[in-house]
């Protein structure tokens, strides 16, 4: 019993011996990994003077660096420091075309004159305010123009008339400068007369551009240039630069009568008398579905073979249009509420009848009832 019980000491002992060793040797092996990690926390980039930390000097808490950093203000970005990213649009509303006018010598331009500038998006959309006309007295002028949109740009004067140009205007860059050249410029004479031979009195002229040469060369016309015809008939417009134009009598978008490629050369030019059709009146009323008359209403007509008229009913909800070809004739009428009414009728209206418009609520997309 003794001699085993021995043994068994002598077997914990060395089991125990081997715990401790482990033990050791484990404790060692990371006290040897923190104090390499310790170090290299401590060392700086290559070349530097920075000294390792010590428990003692432990070092700015780097929580509190981050928390810091976080809250470090950004400097602000003035105006004049922006600078558009690309792909990011400009928030610019208006921008400036600045104009510089010579005379036919090269020199600037001495003398009053006419500056047209044109939206062109506006005018596709048949603005009235798409075209503005400015009185200019000296040589040089700026006009605020919307940044994105085509611009046509022409000057004139008695005589004179300069090439139009067309100028956009980036989003990014909100001034632009324009050279504008005058050079001599004839006008055009004409007469308009009815069907019995008898000056017509009081109707609007344009010219319109075909093409106009300069120095052999096809070049972007000028703008439209209008009239108006006196008492017997006659008119006048100035400032056509040499090339084609089309003479248009009555309605710009949908003439009375016209005369087709006009060519104007380096002097005034007198045109054959352009002779309209015979002309009629008639009387529309505008009545609802109960058959009561509508005062107030907007009634607008298109001829198929030319002219166009447009008016508001009076109190018995009549109004009266004058010098309307033959022709079939679309008699549209819209009240202020949305209601809306169209005739097709045939002029000259038999044995002086009058053409009625019943005007009632349209449904809605998609309504079949």
């Amino acid at each position: 019993m003794t001699g085993r019980g021995g043994k068994s000491v002598v077997v914990l002992v060395v089991l125990l011996a081997v715990v401790m060793l482990v033990g050791g040797l484990s404790w060692w092996l990371s006290a040897d990994r923190s104090g390499k990690h310790a170090a290299a926390e401590t060392v700086g980039p290559a070349g530097s003077n920075t000294e390792s930390k010590t428990a003692e000097d432990p070092g700015p808490d780097r929580s509190s660096q981050r928390t810091q950093a976080a809250h470090v203000p950004k400097p602000k970005t003035t105006a004049t420091d922006a600078t558009p990213q690309s792909g990011e649009p400009d928030e610019l509303t208006t921008g400036a075309i600045t104009i510089h006018l010579t005379g036919a010598d090269g020199k600037p331009f001495v003398g009053d004159w006419t500056l047209e500038i044109e939206d062109t998006e506006s005018a596709a959309k048949k603005d009235p305010g798409a075209r503005r006309t400015l009185e200019q007295h000296a040589p040089s002028a700026a006009v605020n123009v919307r940044p994105g949109v085509v611009h046509s740009v022409c000057a004139y004067a008695t005589g004179m008339a300069s090439l139009t140009q067309r100028c956009q205007l980036p989003p990014q860059r909100p001034v632009a400068e324009v050279e504008l050249k005058m050079q001599p410029a004839p006008a055009m004479l004409g007469r308009v007369i009815d069907a019995d031979g008898a000056g017509a009195r009081g109707l609007d002229v344009w010219l319109v551009p075909g093409f106009v040469t300069q120095s052999g060369h096809t070049s972007a016309p000028p703008m439209t240039r209008a009239g108006v015809t006196d008492a017997s008939g006659g008119f006048k417009v100035g400032s056509l630069l040499p090339g084609r134009w089309n003479v248009l009598v009555g309605p710009r978008d949908n003439p009375t009568a016209r005369a087709n490629n006009v060519t104007v050369a380096g002097q005034d030019v007198t045109i054959e008398p352009i002779t309209l059709p015979r002309l009629y009146s008639v009387v529309v009323r505008v009545k609802d579905e109960q058959g009561h008359v509508v005062p107030g209403v907007a009634v607008t007509g298109r001829g198929s073979v030319g002219g166009a008229v447009e008016g508001t009913s009076d109190g018995g909800g009549d109004v009266a249009f004058d010098l309307l070809p033959a022709g079939r004739w679309r008699v549209f009428a819209n009240t202020t509420d949305g209601k809306r009414g169209v005739s097709m009728v045939d002029v000259p209206l038999q044995s002086g009848g009058v053409i009625e418009v019943v005007v009632r609520t349209m449904p809605a997309v998609g309504d079949r009832r």
